[in-house]
């Protein structure tokens, strides 16, 4: 069942629907087409983009997972991520949709 899940949840989805990575509303950095590409790529984006992503008590990485790769249980887990500080926070964001991407394989 997990598997079957995992496989919708990790497609690639049409560029209509790409996550695009910026640092501001006007500075894009990158784009993902997958949750793995997610993870690969907000390793080299600036930590000033989970900033812009996740300020104001808004996330739209957890907005993007569950509308659009219809994963409620890792938008959930994103939502309550704590950290001291934005860089703490950069590496949360990682290594919590890593660990959910090792789960659904």
């Amino acid at each position: 069942m997990i598997k079957k899940i995992g496989r919708n949840i990790l497609k690639k989805v049409n560029e209509s629907k790409a996550f695009w990575i910026k640092t501001d509303h006007y500075n894009v950095v990158d784009r993902a087409l997958s949750l793995e590409e997610l993870a690969k790529k907000l390793k080299k984006a600036p930590t000033a983009a989970i900033v812009h992503h996740m300020r104001e008590g808004k996330n739209d990485f957890a907005a993007w997972i569950k509308d659009v790769l219809h994963d409620n249980v890792l938008a959930k887990e994103l939502r309550s991520l704590k950290a001291k500080n934005w860089d703490e926070m950069h590496h949360k964001v990682i290594k919590t949709i890593e660990e959910r991407i090792k789960k659904l394989k």
